[in-house]
């Protein structure tokens, strides 16, 4: 999935697009005009989000509504999750994630998505080599990694998504 950018700021979201997440001062490390290829997509709050690598190259979620859709194929080997019973949120504290796409270890992982909004070096490895089958650059399977380390949680909360969302979208 290709998107390109169209907004920098949190102000040019505007208020009904900002939400509880981006505040008017918050600048997005993105380029206006440039693409970039979704890794991701989570539905919190009723609203989405997308992961993408930033202009430092760093995985970071963005509204959706600092892009267009270039490009709305999605990826061969995105998997999806739902979280039944988690209610939207949007008040101020009040973050839950009701689903998410994208590849194994960020959708059935409850801690990966954490650990990769912390920079740690596993994680980031993880996303990087996910990065790499997406774009065509690796054969391996993405579920193939993940479940020859056992890190394929069962069917659950994804409370560890809840918590790193909040920590990263406020940065």
């Amino acid at each position: 999935m290709l998107l390109r950018c169209i907004v920098v700021k949190g102000a040019d979201l505007g208020p009904h697009l900002r939400g509880p997440y981006y505040f008017p001062e918050t600048r997005f490390d993105l380029t206006a005009g440039r693409n970039y290829q979704a890794y991701a997509i989570m539905m919190m709050n009723g609203g989405l989000a997308v992961l993408v690598t930033d202009d430092y190259d760093d995985p970071s979620w963005y509204p959706i509504q600092a892009f267009t859709v270039a490009d709305g194929t999605l990826p061969d080997g995105w998997v999806f999750r739902v979280f039944p019973g988690v209610e939207p949120g949007g008040k101020p504290g009040e973050y839950q994630v009701q689903a998410i796409w994208g590849y194994t270890e960020m959708v059935y992982s409850d801690e990966h998505n954490d650990l990769l909004m912390d920079r740690q070096a596993e994680a980031r490895a993880i996303f990087y080599a996910a990065r790499e089958r997406q774009e065509g650059i690796s054969g391996q399977s993405p579920a193939d990694s993940l479940a020859a380390r056992g890190r394929l949680n069962s069917y659950g909360p994804g409370r560890g998504i809840q918590r790193s969302v909040l920590s990263q979208l406020v940065r």
